[in-house]
């Protein structure tokens, strides 16, 4: 769930790498690593008492980024407080779904050039 929302790129704000793929080779390779918001314990990064712990997995929690932004963020603790996190994670899932929302506007026009169903034409994408 994560990951698609964050569309499998990097959450945090300028980075947006992709973390499918090696950068230089290629290749197929999972990179991405889920960082909390608040901390997963009072004593992790950003952790507060009440709310770690209630917290610690669920997903508006949760941030999807690459080894130097995890790094970043829990070793810089001050400059990455919880506020300006969850603004980095609405921003990527508003730029998100508006790139969602023109695609779908694409494959309408698409629709009404050719006379074919969404649903067609969605299927014929995906076959290529």
């Amino acid at each position: 769930m994560l990951w698609g929302r964050a569309a499998g790129r990097c959450e945090f704000s300028g980075c947006n790498r992709p973390l499918s793929f090696h950068s230089k080779t290629k290749e197929d390779v999972n990179l991405a690593e889920a960082a909390h918001i608040i901390g997963f314990s009072e004593d992790g990064p950003r952790g507060e008492e009440e709310l770690s712990e209630e917290l610690g997995s669920d997903i508006s929690n949760l941030m999807l980024l690459c080894r130097e932004c995890h790094k970043t963020i829990d070793a810089n603790r001050t400059n990455y407080p919880v506020g300006l996190l969850r603004q980095m994670k609405e921003a990527l899932a508003i730029q998100t779904q508006e790139l969602m929302l023109l695609k779908k506007d694409e494959l309408g026009l698409v629709n009404r050039r050719k006379g074919a169903t969404y649903s067609a034409v969605q299927r014929q994408k995906i076959s290529v």
